[in-house]
């Protein structure tokens, strides 16, 4: 074969992987609510490696993008999660955003760009804000895009790869859900330490499933992490067959944007991560020690591996066209 034919079997298989992962990505799903698990940026604003995480709701949609409401047919759900600072005049803990435009930054599927970079993301995010989030976040004066978090509810894959782990949910149960979040008081208390983002989706989490997601206080020192909640609710998911368990792999967009990093909890970090590792070796090793028995007994956990074990089948698919670099 030669460098042609080569290259042209390359694009091939990176076409046919597209196609399918757009199939799989917005055919409709069996699962209705879904923990969405974001790898790391490894930029600023996020300080650490354990990435961010989301919940999104299939049956559940946006009457404003403050309060929510049961879906109508055809609509696709909502993302819901915290940020420190969304940038609104007033205080709100959360905001909704559709499917779409939370992974891709359009509201259709046409529309998906295929590369992004920085001028693209900022472009697409601004759109978004312009059309749908105006009254919530309002132009600046001097015509500058308004600071806040809020970006970083629109086109998540454009910095970094996405897993999503599903479980079913019944009409009654959605209906329960609804009753009870829209009562709760939605005003920003994000703390790092006791009420960050994983909190926010592990609390989400159990309003439908009481005690699925928690917290990992040996290996994140009593704070949560994403993979914490990730993990937990894998571990209630995959006891109960009937709840269907699936995860999906939504990939980051072709771009020079920095490539994302795996999720790590706290104590891998302190032995994988030379500004952490490094010290202790020096003068803690029994630290070091601890931190790496912790981690290995009880704290170990791969969201990928999990995803090729319980993709769908259309993801599974577009997962053997995935082309080899």
């Amino acid at each position: 074969m030669n460098d042609n034919q080569s290259m042209g079997l390359a694009v091939t298989k990176f076409v046919a992987a597209a196609i399918l992962s757009l199939c799989s990505w917005f055919t409709p799903a069996r699962a209705d609510v879904s923990l969405f698990l974001l790898e790391a940026t490894g930029v600023s604003g996020e300080a650490s490696s354990a990435g961010h995480v989301s919940v999104y709701l299939s049956n559940i949609c946006a009457d404003t993008p403050v309060r929510l409401r049961l879906c109508q047919p055809g609509e696709r759900g909502v993302v819901i999660a915290t940020y420190p600072d969304l940038g609104t005049d007033m205080p709100y803990e959360w905001v909704a955003i559709p499917l779409l435009p939370f992974l891709v930054g359009v509201e259709d599927e046409r529309n998906i760009p295929i590369y992004v970079n920085g001028e693209i993301r900022t472009l697409m995010r601004e759109a978004h804000r312009r059309k749908f989030l105006r009254a919530l976040i309002p132009d600046r004066t001097d015509g500058a895009i308004p600071a806040g978090n809020w970006q970083q509810m629109i086109g998540n894959t454009y910095n970094r790869d996405i897993y999503g782990f599903s479980l079913r949910t019944t009409p009654a149960e959605d209906a329960a859900f609804l009753e009870q979040f829209n009562r709760r008081p939605n005003r920003s208390r994000f703390n790092t330490m006791f009420r960050n983002c994983a909190d926010f989706a592990r609390e989400v989490i159990n309003l439908y499933f009481p005690r699925a997601a928690h917290r990992d206080a040996l290996n994140d020192f009593a704070m949560t992490s994403p993979k914490a909640v990730a993990r937990s609710l894998t571990r209630y998911a995959v006891k109960r067959p009937e709840r269907l368990f699936t995860v999906a792999k939504f990939a980051q967009l072709a771009g020079p944007i920095r490539r994302s990093q795996d999720n790590r909890n706290y104590s891998e970090m302190a032995i994988t991560s030379k500004k952490y590792a490094l010290p202790q070796l020096l003068f803690k090793r029994e630290l070091l020690a601890f931190f790496a028995a912790s981690y290995f007994l009880v704290g170990r956990f791969n969201p990928h591996r999990t995803y090729l074990a319980h993709a769908t089948p259309e993801i599974s698919v577009a997962e053997r066209f995935t082309p080899v670099s």
